[in-house]
């Protein structure tokens, strides 16, 4: 059986070169924190396990259809759409090992972090076997749940694949909301692991314990990676590693029966050169023209850039954050606009929110009909609003439904 060697990436990771992680060598018990490229020589011949932040994980319960898992994957992305806040094109999607008879755990990640990731850690010589959320490696005994507070977040674990991450300033709402979906099937205990010793932290989640009748274990780590190595079963977490983030030696393997095809697209590429060589002069002096003529646009649209250095990429990244920032400035006005409505109202019982340009979503629970009525009608009268209500249910002593909150009115 390999060694294991476990990294853990921060939450601010960025540079191999220059971020310092932690490690940690289960059988010699070895631990510290290096440089991603100087880990290398460490981890050879190891089973490398790296440890994701949870912040950049969401972990989402999803209704099958089918149980062949190469459909599942590929269906997946549709099935959660509607509980994500970003097009789905630009994120990864992984799902538990064990899949249920008509429901399934998935993990999903934005590609571009599952890149950058990938990237540094091939760079550093470092192929990992594994790629698993942090959350997923808190200790779970029985029935307890496992709280761990480190640094700015605060991470909950209360099933095999079930975990939630907050900052930490908001460990109140990420322990009560979870109380409340868990109902009647919420723990017996809860195993606080709280890494920054922060006694007001401590307070909080002491009273919100005795408050829903959960004893708190006091539990602290000797090390963050060793919490973390005594509660991951690889068996029953989800690997990121997944889809066209599997490993790269897959490639490998697929690779080998094309070689000869490859042997032959090369020779034809040689002799395509000689010609491409006569070509190389004029799309030279071409290319030259159309910089300049790149450079003299983006000029004339930002007249106050100093330093030019790659006027294509930098266009497209003013381009993104004029984008950026419409959209965020839409969510931060419709959000100004109604929450002092729906603060007010009473009775009023917010689910849950999402913003998907250009709608905000609310999901909600209210006590009947007549004060849905009230207070559709206040959000009406705010100018530059349009209200929809949708997806409305009478439940027992409430009404269950959606808001749909929009730019337009009058």
């Amino acid at each position: 059986m390999s060694r294991v060697f476990y990294l853990h990436l921060p939450a601010d990771f960025a540079s191999a070169e220059e971020d310092e992680l932690d490690w940690l060598d289960v059988a010699s018990r070895a631990e510290g924190r290096d440089r991603l490229q100087d880990l290398a020589g460490q981890a050879s011949g190891c089973r490398v396990v790296v440890l994701v932040p949870a912040r950049d994980v969401v972990l989402l319960d999803a209704e099958l259809s089918t149980r062949n898992r190469q459909q599942l994957l590929k269906a997946l992305p549709y099935v959660v759409e509607e509980q994500l806040g970003a097009e789905i094109e630009s994120l990864h999607f992984a799902t538990a090992p064990k899949i249920g008879k008509d429901r399934a755990t998935v993990a999903v990640v934005a590609k571009e972090r599952m890149r950058q990731w990938q990237e540094a850690l091939y760079q550093a010589g470092i192929e990992p076997q594994a790629m698993i959320p942090e959350s997923l490696a808190l200790p779970l005994q029985g029935g307890d749940w496992s709280l761990l507070v480190d640094g700015a977040d605060a991470t909950l674990r209360t099933g095999v694949v079930a975990a939630s991450c907050l900052p930490a300033g908001k460990v109140d709402l990420l322990l009560r909301l979870s109380l409340e979906q868990a109902g009647d099937a919420r723990p017996e205990r809860l195993r606080y692991f709280n890494v920054t010793a922060d006694a007001a932290c401590e307070k909080l989640v002491r009273g919100l314990c005795l408050e829903a009748d959960v004893e708190l274990i006091l539990d602290p780590p000797a090390s963050l990676l060793q919490l973390y190595a005594s509660g991951l079963n690889e068996d029953s977490a989800i690997n990121l590693m997944q889809g066209e983030f599997a490993r790269k030696d897959l490639l490998q393997r697929f690779w080998r029966p094309w070689r000869a095809a490859a042997a032959l697209s090369l020779a034809l590429v040689i002799l395509q050169s000689t010609a491409m060589t006569l070509d190389y002069m004029t799309l030279r002096r071409q290319d030259d023209d159309l910089r300049r003529q790149i450079e003299q646009l983006y000029r004339d649209a930002f007249p106050e850039t100093r330093n030019l250095v790659d006027p294509r990429l930098q266009m497209e990244q003013q381009l993104k954050a004029l984008k950026r920032d419409s959209s965020e400035d839409e969510f931060m006005r419709l959000l100004a606009a109604c929450g002092p409505v729906l603060r007010r109202t009473p009775g009023l019982e917010l689910d849950a929110m999402s913003y998907r340009i250009p709608n905000l979503d609310v999901d909600f629970r209210i006590k009947d009909f007549q004060s849905l009525d009230d207070l559709k009608a206040e959000l009406l009268k705010l100018d530059g609003i349009k209200v929809t209500v949708s997806a409305v249910n009478a439940e027992q002593g409430s009404v269950r439904g959606q808001l749909r909150i929009q730019p337009g009115g009058s």
